[in-house]
């Protein structure tokens, strides 16, 4: 009768085995790691997974550019209405000051015409000055 040397196989996981040979002299045991693939020696996909991928990329790549163009065209959009509503304050702001100007000159105009002939000298003097500031204010002539 041969010598049967038994021989049990451990598969721990897809990476590693562990290999023990029974003989006479005692069990011995291998452990036998898989050799790692290395990084740029990666197993080729098939051309149909790598069409997939491309394909996937390209429905990414064209998602992503709407939501850009579509970010983009909100970002004018705001843009432009902000604009007009500035220009829309704007507008309202200078006739809200041609309006105020009107009724200061509609004032000035009334105390321009108003006889002062009947203060004295002191008080005379300061309309006097007044009316002259208001003339060069508008524009108008002063005689005094």
């Amino acid at each position: 009768m041969g010598s049967v040397n038994p021989h049990i196989d451990i598969n721990l996981d897809d990476d590693e085995d562990i290999n023990i040979n029974l003989d006479r002299d005692g069990p011995r045991i291998y452990y036998e790691p898989d050799m790692p693939t290395r990084k740029g020696k990666r197993s080729a996909a098939s051309s149909s997974s790598h069409d997939d991928l491309i394909q996937q990329m390209a429905e990414f790549n064209s998602l992503n550019k709407e939501e850009s163009e579509k970010r983009e065209r909100h970002r004018v959009e705001k843009l432009r209405v902000l604009q007009e509503e500035k220009e829309a304050r704007v507008a309202l702001m200078r006739r809200q000051q041609q309006a105020l100007d009107e009724q200061q000159k509609a004032v000035d105009l009334e105390f321009m015409i108003k006889d002062h002939s009947i203060y004295q000298e002191p008080m005379l003097q300061l309309i006097l000055d007044r009316k002259r500031e208001i003339a060069a204010r508008w524009g108008w002539h002063c005689p005094f």
